[in-house]
């Protein structure tokens, strides 16, 4: 089942902020140019990554569905980023039932 099959989960944002973006991809370096040549914003950064699949993917929109602004791009908050800030350290792992 393609839900199953362990990709990268990527956060990815602006370099002078906004919204953040929550995808997941096989290559997450192609998919940041990829979003960078559509992107009015700028320069694109990966703010982290983390092994997942597309439920795991599903299980974040969830999670963060009150931030949503269109799509997989979610509002910057001080919520998500420190979210964000706890996967960059080691604190967060999708199979973690807590989050």
């Amino acid at each position: 089942m393609a839900d199953e099959r362990l990709q990268t989960i990527y956060f990815m944002r602006a370099l002078s902020g906004g919204p953040v973006k929550i995808g997941i991809t096989e290559d997450v370096y192609r998919r940041r140019s990829q979003i960078q040549s559509s992107s009015p914003a700028g320069r694109i950064m990966v703010l982290a990554t983390l092994p997942g699949t597309r439920m795991d993917e599903r299980e974040l929109h969830w999670l963060f569905g009150h931030l949503r602004l269109h799509g997989e791009w979610f509002e910057g908050t001080p919520e998500l980023l420190g979210f964000i800030n706890g996967i960059r350290f080691g604190l967060h792992h999708m199979k973690d039932k807590g989050l």
